[in-house]
């Protein structure tokens, strides 16, 4: 017989997702660097006032960014959602404006790209916190803290 104890079947499966959470910490890191590229590419283009990371928050999941960016939408579209939004006899028809805008504007993931799609499978609410964060870009509303993320961006994090 062995000196060393006998692990558990319970501290064995400690120790295996002790490493799944290692891995998982490790792709994200890799995952933020190119997300994070993505978004100082879209600030030289579009303008550091232009544009709004809505950072996910504690919730990374496997082959999805730890972000979406958004521009300001145009002037014509910005009027068009308020005139929705005017119109709208309930809830669920303002919703779905707020909506529209958030994926017209949104601009990483790319548009069809298979990141993209994982993150709507993993986030099917992106669009509407979008639609705020555009709306307040379209309103001047966001001024910027010492980070640069606005007054705190728009964060989608899942209950723990």
């Amino acid at each position: 017989m062995s000196d060393e104890k006998k692990k558990t079947k319970l501290e064995l499966l400690q120790e295996r997702r002790e490493a799944l959470r290692a891995e998982d910490e490790k792709l994200e890191a890799e995952q933020a660097e190119i997300d994070f590229a993505a978004l100082v590419d879209l600030e030289e283009e579009h303008g550091f006032g232009s544009v709004r990371a809505i950072r996910f928050a504690g919730s990374y999941k496997r082959g999805t960014p730890t972000m979406a960016i958004v521009i300001a939408p145009e002037r014509a579209h910005y009027r068009e959602y308020l005139k929705a939004v005017r119109a709208a006899k309930n809830d669920s028809v303002r919703g779905e404006a707020g909506e529209r805008l958030g994926e017209s504007c949104m601009v990483y993931p790319p548009p069809a790209s298979e990141m993209r799609n994982a993150m709507l499978a993993a986030r099917p609410g992106v669009y509407v916190v979008a639609g705020i964060a555009v709306a307040r870009l379209a309103e001047g509303a966001a001024g910027e803290d010492k980070k640069g993320w606005g007054r705190g961006p728009p964060r989608l994090s899942r209950a723990r």
